[in-house]
């Protein structure tokens, strides 16, 4: 696929239910007692295959205009189970996670190339402290995965190495089938959602702060409460198009209807602070992006919280006049591919100079849209492809050879991006 240049974005648009929520609310309204509702879920493909899985697992879904209906009581068949998570990540490691509080039973866990090649030994390492059976690929747990849940689980006390939402969350989701408390300790906050969401359906968990800073979180074993649920829109998402609104001299993008948390918009704080002109509403849920200057900048991994802006962030970088530092994003190299790798390399064929130090990503830009036209060939990772996208867009263009990897998560971005032309 051809991308052109000279796009102006500006414009209002609309993106994709947020893709971290829409994981969570679908196993939450799997395991709930009682029939939910879900408008606005993510209509891409990482979150149908989780919704796919949990229909393996014999829990009934229904789709129509109006969202998608789930009736809960998960339990474990009688048989083992093989189901296909594709590329999803998060679908995979939350729902591991959830598998082995609803025991006893055996599930298979499947992906594609991409998936496969991604470490579960952390998420299987706590697990099996929790009394779960794991039988995977190498050292570090890969695909294909056989997960055996026992009849009964224990709740433990665990501090997380290293920050990862999707790690926390699949003790979280365990710990709703275990026969004690559950604690989950980070050092550095990371995504909230699966508290909010499981406080939401009546789960009791807490949260408090440690003698160091540290959030620690305890969830009490429970059934979450069926209900109707309204996925808010993804900041991720959203992030291509108000990065790229700065960056355009005629550019301004507005969003509305976005998810409350304010701790997801750690590129909006890093890009206003660089130059662009951001206005966001008091609760978070609607924001007006337009250009101002292009500054460089230095952010920390715990200020992008996810870590999943940083490919957009990284064309930031490209197009300030001066150096730019990512510090603390080695979690990057754990996606669907090395993106720490591919943030430098992607920064390189649009003519920046790009280094990495450990875990840091220097950027030294061009002080503006680049004159490069470069053939991008990312496969399976749908934010290099986008952000690559959205690079090519405010200069020369570019060539994508799998274009189709944006369907993991947002399958109307090409047609957002023909409007704000």
């Amino acid at each position: 696929m051809r991308i052109v240049g000279g796009h102006r974005f500006s414009g209002e648009i609309d993106v994709p239910g947020d893709k971290s929520e829409s994981h969570r609310v679908v196993l939450i309204s799997a395991l709930a007692d009682g029939i939910s509702r879900i408008s606005g879920l993510s209509n891409g493909d990482d979150v149908a295959r989780t919704l796919a899985s949990v229909e393996d697992l014999g829990v009934r879904t229904t789709i129509d205009v109006s969202g998608v209906t789930v009736a809960g009581g998960l339990r474990l068949p009688a048989q083992e189970v093989s189901v296909d998570l594709g590329n999803s990540g998060t679908g995979l490691r939350l729902m591991v996670g959830a598998v082995v509080g609803r025991g006893p039973g055996i599930v298979s866990f499947r992906g594609d190339e991409s998936l496969s090649a991604r470490p579960m030994d952390r998420v299987t390492l706590p697990l099996s402290q929790m009394g779960g059976g794991f039988q995977g690929v190498g050292d570090r747990q890969g695909l294909p995965l056989v997960v055996t849940a026992p009849s009964d689980i224990t709740g433990i006390s665990y501090d997380v190495p290293v920050p990862s939402a999707q790690v926390k969350s699949a003790i979280l989701f365990a710990g709703l089938g275990a026969n004690s408390a559950t604690t989950v300790r980070e050092s550095v906050d990371t995504r909230r959602a699966t508290e909010e969401l499981m406080a939401d359906a009546g789960i009791a968990i807490a949260e408090t702060r440690d003698e160091t800073g540290a959030r620690v979180v305890t969830v009490e074993p429970g059934i979450p409460a069926a209900r109707d649920w309204q996925v808010g829109r993804d900041p991720s998402q959203a992030a291509f198009f108000l990065v790229a609104a700065a960056l355009s001299p005629s550019g301004r993008v507005r969003i509305e209807n976005l998810v409350r948390d304010p701790a997801r918009w750690g590129f909006l704080d890093v890009i206003e602070r660089s130059g662009a002109r951001v206005v966001r509403s008091s609760n978070h849920r609607i924001v007006d992006v337009s250009h101002g200057t292009v500054l460089p900048f230095t952010t920390d991994g715990a200020e992008i919280v996810g870590l999943d802006e940083v490919p957009i962030l990284t064309v930031w970088a490209v197009m300030a006049s001066g150096t730019s530092t990512f510090t603390n994003v080695g979690e990057l190299r754990h996606k669907e591919v090395d993106r720490l790798a591919a943030c430098a390399d992607m920064a390189r064929k649009f003519g920046a100079i790009a280094t990495i130090d450990g875990d840091n990503l220097q950027i030294e830009g061009i002080g503006g849209p680049t004159n490069q036209q470069p053939t991008i060939k990312w496969r399976h990772d749908h934010r290099m492809v986008m952000a690559s996208a959205i690079a090519g867009a405010l200069g020369a263009g570019c060539e994508l050879e799998h274009p189709e990897a944006v369907n993991s998560s947002f399958p109307s971005f090409y047609d957002v991006l023909d409007s704000l032309r």
